[in-house]
């Protein structure tokens, strides 16, 4: 029922339309992190993981290049006088890359099911997620990890190391993800949280 190669067709809830605000780097008071989710968001808007089935277990994965996301915000800073971005636009492109590499790979010393790849020339980053579980008889995807996208944003209200199971439909090709968390906030208020991915077959493996 799974043997099958799968692209996103769709990603919904906190997804990469909604970069910022899911972001555990960004300062949502900070003037700089509005014009930055945006911006993030639409260089990243075609960026497409995968997910590689076979039996009862999967596989996450997603490549993204950074440079186009980090010089487009530069432009936007420095047309803007904004005072955070400093020095010429391919160092802060390289500075903000090592940043973000140097903070990933201590994912990869901890020998984990998520782990990366990085392109230093491309400014390109390759993330990884293993271990998934398919559980027919619940009809849920099992995370050790919760999927994310370069640990810029995560698909779950709590940190990406917390497991975390997806409930799963599959109708007319289309394989759904969903998934529903209360979360409590400061005020002693609770919200719902919401998250849903959607998967089309583009091959069989």
């Amino acid at each position: 029922m799974f043997k099958q190669y799968l692209k996103p067709l769709f990603i919904a809830g906190c997804s990469l339309l909604m970069l910022a605000g899911c972001g555990k780097y960004l300062d949502y008071r900070s003037s700089e992190e509005i014009p930055r989710r945006l911006i993030y968001s639409d260089a990243f808007k075609d960026v497409t993981p995968t997910l590689t089935i076979t039996g009862d277990s999967a596989v996450y994965d997603v490549t993204a290049t950074t440079s186009v996301a980090v010089g487009n915000f530069y432009d936007y800073a420095k047309a803007n006088k904004l005072s955070g971005v400093q020095g010429t636009k391919e160092q802060y492109i390289k500075n903000q890359y090592d940043g973000l590499k140097k903070h990933l790979e201590v994912f990869n010393g901890m020998k984990g099911p998520t782990s990366f790849e990085f392109n230093d020339e491309k400014y390109e980053i390759h993330q990884t997620l293993k271990d998934i579980t398919i559980n027919e008889s619940a009809g849920t995807f099992e995370f050790k990890n919760a999927p994310m996208f370069i640990d810029l944003v995560t698909f779950s209200g709590k940190k990406f190391v917390t497991p975390v199971t997806y409930k799963y439909t599959l109708e007319d090709g289309i394989l759904t993800l969903s998934l529903e968390q209360k979360q409590d906030l400061d005020n002693g208020e609770s919200v719902t949280l919401y998250y849903t991915m959607r998967f089309k077959k583009v091959a069989l493996i």
